[in-house]
């Protein structure tokens, strides 16, 4: 169960765990805390007529470059693991055709 607090600075509090041994005793144990609790952060809105000098606008192009860069990894990443797949195929084949044998 969380536990959320009304106000910021010193909570003092405990835990009450309550549970049931092999012999069905109920048992209780009781455990005593304390935590400081801190003022909640709220960020300032940027006023409207503000503008961040770092900002930059996106630009549309190198969009076909990035797709055929992206597309030329993914082959990369693709072939070797084709190539292994087909040598394990290829193994798995003859290895059924020496069974027959």
């Amino acid at each position: 169960m969380p536990v959320i607090p009304q106000e910021s600075g010193e909570l003092v509090g405990e835990v009450v765990i309550q549970y049931e041994d092999d012999n069905r005793n109920r048992k209780e144990i009781t455990v005593s805390f304390t935590m400081f609790v801190e003022a909640p952060y709220v960020p300032q809105t940027p006023d409207q007529d503000f503008v961040d000098p770092g900002f930059q606008e996106p630009q549309n192009g190198g969009g076909a470059v990035r797709t055929a860069l992206s597309i030329t990894g993914a082959l990369m990443m693709a072939a070797p693991i084709a190539m292994y797949l087909m040598k394990r195929v290829k193994a798995k084949a003859e290895e059924e055709i020496d069974d027959d044998f």
